[in-house]
């Protein structure tokens, strides 16, 4: 086949708490945990539902630069940074989120622990899971407005 190159297959190495996959384009390398039902890994069913948001979040133990919230949940968020950044996989962080939805104008002061971060492209991507927070009842407030936002969209659309 013209144009075809052939590439070796991906390597999964096991690296403490995380795996490691190198693929065959240097730029990139995912670090992520796997999380197993059923054992396999399950990336559709979810505890809670995810809402595409867009924010800021500050992490000052990661980078003093914040980064850009993609989807939350109660029990978790996506973010990225449009650089790479290093964070650890074992490690708490106490981090501020800035919904652009948010109702009330103060950020959620939340303690988070990443699940898996993965560098593409010069961008760095973080899941991150929420544990018991100063604003865990500021956050369930601002996941019910999301939700009663939703239900409101939903209803138009019928």
């Amino acid at each position: 086949m013209r144009g075809f190159e052939s590439r070796p297959a991906p390597s999964l190495q096991h690296y403490g708490k995380a795996f490691i996959m190198r693929l065959p384009c240097p730029q990139l390398v995912f670090i992520y945990k796997l999380h197993y039902t059923n054992k396999t890994m399950d990336i559709e069913n979810r505890q809670d539902i995810r809402f595409k948001e867009i924010g800021h979040i500050v992490a000052p133990d990661i980078c003093s630069i914040p980064g850009i919230i993609d989807d939350i949940s109660a029990s978790g968020c996506k973010v990225h940074y449009p650089f790479p950044v290093v964070v650890e996989l074992e490690n708490e962080y106490e981090v501020k989120l800035s919904p652009s939805q948010n109702p009330t104008e103060n950020p959620l002061n939340l303690i988070v622990v990443p699940q898996w971060a993965k560098e593409c492209e010069g961008q760095t991507q973080i899941g991150f899971k929420i544990l018991y927070s100063p604003d865990a009842a500021n956050l369930q407030t601002f996941i019910n407005h999301l939700e009663s936002k939703l239900n409101e969209e939903n209803l138009d659309l019928k």
